[in-house]
């Protein structure tokens, strides 16, 4: 009886402590199951080129994060001194949905750019361009660090309303986007 109990004593105590090996492949299981889920929900990135013209500075949420899709909310600023030449404020605005391929992305996006231009009197006039995207992304699911690289046509068409023309330019540009996730 004494041979028994010790025998079960240790078989309870290596069976309860012990850890899962695979001894056919020598290493341990892996109980845990693996998710593409992004871990950090917000990220500031700085964009070359693409929709802020030359540059801008974004702000982008985590809306819906699925381990295949991935819904984004983008807002940015660009800002310009008169001496440049270029349309002083661009703000884009974009919804971006992404398809997971775990650390490799297909990004698409939408959006409005609002821009700050003087008319010849001096006054504020805001307009709006229509923004696209379609790009790659590289983002780890855990990682903190991103990077983009898309093209991002700009569409003016609010000239074209305001005229009544049915014609709408598009400005073909790409981006580059480097970016810190938290």
């Amino acid at each position: 009886m004494k041979e028994i109990f010790v025998f079960c004593l240790i078989f309870f105590c290596c069976s309860s402590f012990g850890q899962e090996y695979d001894s056919l492949f020598g290493k341990e299981f892996e109980n845990t199951i693996v998710s593409n889920q992004f871990t950090y929900k917000n990220s500031i990135e700085f964009e070359f080129f693409g929709h802020g013209f030359l540059y801008s500075f974004d702000y982008e949420r985590l809306l819906f994060n699925s381990d295949r899709f991935k819904t984004l909310g983008q807002i940015g600023i660009a800002y310009y001194p008169k001496s440049t030449g270029i349309i002083p404020l661009w703000i884009p605005i974009m919804i971006n949905q992404l398809y997971s391929f775990n650390k490799h992305h297909i990004e698409i996006g939408l959006g409005q750019i609002i821009f700050n231009d003087q008319t010849p009197e001096g006054f504020n006039d805001y307009k709006l361009f229509g923004g696209f995207k379609i790009g790659y992304r590289f983002q780890k699911p855990k990682s903190r660090f991103l990077l983009k690289a898309a093209f991002m046509p700009i569409i003016d068409y609010w000239d074209k309303i305001e005229q009544k023309n049915n014609t709408i330019e598009l400005h073909p540009s790409g981006g580059l986007t480097l970016g810190f996730n938290f």
